[in-house]
């Protein structure tokens, strides 16, 4: 594009800039088919400006084959693993109630105020549904071995926020809310790890 326009200023200005000049390069200048050379410059830069585009939706189109054909090797894996992953969601979600509840006692409300929110209906006692599916979800022999560690180091952990909130241990709220969130991290971290190591053994 940058060479056709050059070209076309030389092209208009050419006369203007040889004038007097009898030498080979600039009755060529003056001689200079401009408006042909332009147009093919042009016609090259479009169909480079297509060879790129396409290229770019070939390899759009592959990575969205390769990412279909991931999902469906990994169907059976994701729906075994979707428990767990609510499971994290649930500690997510502990994790920043139980922060809010620290801040309500660091505010100096009535302890007996916050346990009474804990267990309301409009409070957080769904979380505590979430903290006693660990044992169904460890029956429904769903969890891969190798996660097994992770996810009972997670449990573990939301278990003993509990304990501590309940005995109004409200101190050691910001320890075990950050200790949560790396078991968190942790635990899908190797979640990731697991389908990796499914796919490759799938995919040769």
């Amino acid at each position: 594009m940058l060479a056709a326009i050059s070209v076309i200023g030389v092209g208009l200005s050419g006369n203007s800039l040889v004038a007097g000049c009898t030498s080979n390069l600039c009755n060529s200048i003056r001689t200079l088919q401009w408006e042909a050379l332009t147009a093919g410059l042009l016609g090259l830069a479009g169909g480079f400006s297509v060879i790129v585009s396409t290229r770019k939706q070939i390899l759009h189109s592959e990575r969205v084959a390769q990412q279909q054909r991931e999902d469906f090797l990994l169907a059976d894996v994701n729906i075994k693993l979707a428990d767990i992953e609510n499971f994290c969601t649930g500690g997510e979600a502990f994790m920043r109630i139980s922060l809010e509840l620290y801040k309500e006692n660091e505010l100096n409300s009535p302890a007996d105020e916050i346990i009474k929110l804990l267990y309301s209906e409009d409070g957080i006692s769904h979380v505590r549904r979430v903290i006693l599916s660990a044992d169904e979800i460890r029956k429904s022999n769903i969890i891969p071995l190798p996660l097994q560690g992770s996810f009972d180091r997670l449990a573990r952990t939301m278990n003993d926020l509990w304990r501590c909130i309940t005995s109004t241990a409200f101190h050691n709220i910001p320890k075990l809310a950050a200790e949560l969130e790396r078991d968190i991290d942790s635990m899908r971290f190797e979640l990731i790890n697991y389908r990796k190591q499914i796919l490759n053994l799938r995919l040769y």
